[in-house]
């Protein structure tokens, strides 16, 4: 890396192992990103917009109907992200299985 008040770039002769170690970065936080549950998403913003009707005294279909428009847009956000970083953690592996490197590592297992 380059020395402090310039911009961090990393060195000509290190560029290849930085992108590698980005590659390992980006599929463990894709990886940890991807476990989380989906249905609470799926229940909770529902529940949240139709709380804010009932508390504002906004029940009735013009208010309905705009909280699932944005209910629907923000799921659908929600699902083309994950799809996003499904597809980015694909590309980061398959960059490191050219590079000879399995990660994430096989869990290491005790014989007894």
């Amino acid at each position: 890396m380059r020395a402090w008040p310039a911009p961090v770039l990393t060195l000509p002769e290190a560029r290849g192992q930085v992108k590698l170690l980005h590659a390992r970065i980006t599929v463990d936080y894709h990886g940890a990103l991807g476990r989380q549950r989906f249905r609470p998403w799926l229940v909770g913003l529902p529940a949240v917009f139709l709380l804010f009707l009932v508390v504002n005294g906004e029940l009735h279909a013009a208010g309905l109907r705009v909280a699932g428009v944005l209910v629907a847009a923000l799921l659908l956000t929600v699902t083309a992200s994950r799809i996003f970083m499904r597809r980015r953690r694909a590309a980061r592996r398959e960059l490191l299985r050219r590079a000879g490197i399995h990660w994430p590592p096989a869990p290491v297992r005790d014989g007894a």
